[in-house]
């Protein structure tokens, strides 16, 4: 067991290091948790997880940020801004920034990039922040969830260009069609 020293009336006390991960209640979250929790276990570190309704652990855990560590995503849409996840002013209630993570060359980064309309500086300055990111870590990326879509080769007129929501998939659904022959009876 991987134990902190505590100075404790004048003694070194060694206690066990015990963290809670929140999560959401979501079927993949919490399997993902029972990994987390697995793995530190194995390492000698003591999890507790707890699941909640989205709802509850938005306005108990993420929002106060009152966790030790916390699994959770991020949806980008479709104009990928990081600004209210990375910058420093976004650490606070109504920020997204739950990594509470300050750097002031990643604040000027993102601030020039959401000032731009040239795409090419703007991308040059995200990876410029996603190197310095991959570097310190403030977080742990663990996966993307990527959306399979399977449809019958005989529809046509489907045009999945950029598929940024799960409900993108249906865009133009009014579009869809089978080549069909007319039969009368």
């Amino acid at each position: 067991i991987v134990e902190i020293k505590k100075r404790d009336r004048g003694k070194d006390v060694l206690i066990p290091l015990r963290l809670t991960l929140a999560t959401s209640d979501w079927p993949d979250l919490v399997n993902t948790a029972e990994l987390i929790k697995q793995f530190l276990r194995d390492i000698g570190i003591d999890v507790t997880i707890e699941a909640r309704p989205f709802s509850e652990l938005e306005s108990e855990i993420i929002r106060p940020r009152n966790f030790d560590m916390l699994l959770f995503g991020q949806v980008y849409g479709y104009e990928p801004d990081p600004f209210a996840f990375w910058h420093s002013s976004q650490t606070k209630d109504p920020g997204l920034n739950v990594a509470l993570y300050a750097n002031k060359k990643i604040d000027t980064l993102l601030e020039t990039a959401r000032k731009t309309t040239d795409k090419t500086i703007r991308n040059a300055n995200y990876e410029s922040m996603q190197k310095i990111i991959a570097t310190e870590l403030p977080s742990v990326f663990l996966y993307s969830q990527q959306y399979l879509y399977l449809l019958p080769q005989n529809i046509r007129g489907i045009e999945l260009f950029k598929i940024s929501l799960p409900s993108d998939r249906f865009n133009e659904i009014n579009r869809w069609h089978r080549t069909t022959r007319r039969v009368l009876k």
